[in-house]
């Protein structure tokens, strides 16, 4: 009796996703996580799209194989699967992944699509103007997630920073802030709340970088700085350690437009 029921449940089961549409998919698996960043370096701010398999495998440094084109004006990314290494396997604890950067794009509104292979489509418009990126699909996403539809942009001068301590202590946190602004910072004045992928700014403006830390306690904070010498800033930040260092565990870490980290 239970091989009948499967036989007919199976008969019924190719009978329903038999569709004589063709352009008909059914229960496509999510396989990629999509997330819209920009690359940061002292010549440019690329838009890029940071991609990262949903499963997980037992290999650190796996790659996603994707194309980028622009397709008669029409933005196309095409992921085509994983290369596994060698002796890879799933139910690890490492996603595959794989940074695209798209181009230096001026404001407008751009075609768009995100695709497995060639026969899994998923378009939409990537909206661009002076502040922010945003990323509008046309109907379900189909095999891909994408996190976060609207990513801010980072502007010219941004520093962002984070103090980690052992314990909560205001006059180490204040004591950096008046070290940075000695130094030419200044509190970054009326900053968007939302998404920058390095860093988010909540509704109540406070901020937290998107980093893990192994500290008890963490003070995230946005400065601005345009001055020329902003590499000075790890010698200064090295001796602000130095000098807290005899009476607490600390580290203390600077991150700029530009892409560099101190």
């Amino acid at each position: 009796m239970n091989r009948i029921f499967t036989i007919i449940f199976c008969i019924i089961l190719v009978g329903a996703c038999s569709d004589e549409n063709p352009n008909v998919i059914y229960n496509i698996e999510k396989e990629y996580r999509v997330e819209m960043k920009e690359v940061l370096s002292p010549e440019s701010q690329l838009f890029a799209l940071d991609i990262e398999s949903i499963k997980l495998y037992t290999c650190e440094e796996t790659q996603i194989d994707a194309l980028h084109t622009n397709d008669e004006g029409i933005f196309k990314t095409e992921l085509n699967g994983i290369n596994l290494p060698d002796e890879c396997e799933e139910e690890g604890t490492f996603s595959a992944k794989k940074t695209i950067s798209i181009d230096e794009l001026s404001t407008g509104a751009f075609p768009f699509e995100v695709n497995l292979g060639k026969s899994i489509i998923n378009s939409g418009t990537l909206y661009i103007n002076e502040d922010y990126y945003e990323l509008v699909v046309e109907n379900d996403l189909k095999g891909i997630e994408i996190n976060k539809e609207r990513l801010n942009k980072i502007k010219n001068g941004m520093i962002w920073v984070r103090l980690e301590l052992d314990e909560v202590n205001l006059a180490i946190l204040n004591d950096l802030r008046e070290t940075l602004e000695d130094f030419g910072m200044d509190n970054y004045p009326n900053a968007l709340t939302g998404n920058y992928f390095y860093f988010n700014i909540d509704e109540n403006r406070n901020l937290s970088i998107n980093r893990n830390s192994e500290f008890s306690y963490t003070s995230d904070f946005l400065m601005v700085y345009n001055g020329n010498d902003i590499d000075n800033v790890s010698f200064l930040i090295q001796n602000f350690i130095n000098e807290w260092s005899t009476l607490h565990q600390l580290d203390v870490d600077v991150f700029t437009y530009q892409g560099k980290e101190y």
